[in-house]
């Protein structure tokens, strides 16, 4: 809530489960620190707002 303010919000992403992986997890919902393998589900929505709006797809999830 500190990062982003309730009335700035446009979009919610839902996910199933975290992470569980050793490293993955670091308090931001589909966020993973630099260095560790970008999950299957940060990928697809990569690939999803570069499909849409363009945005480039990063090097790295967080």
């Amino acid at each position: 809530m500190q990062l982003t303010p309730p009335n700035a919000v446009k979009v919610v992403v839902l996910g199933q489960d975290p992470y569980h992986g050793p490293g993955q997890a670091e308090g931001l919902s589909f966020s993973v620190p630099v260095g560790i393998k970008t999950p299957p589900s940060l990928r697809n929505i990569f690939k999803e707002l570069a499909a849409d709006l363009g945005v480039p797809i990063p090097a790295h999830g967080n």
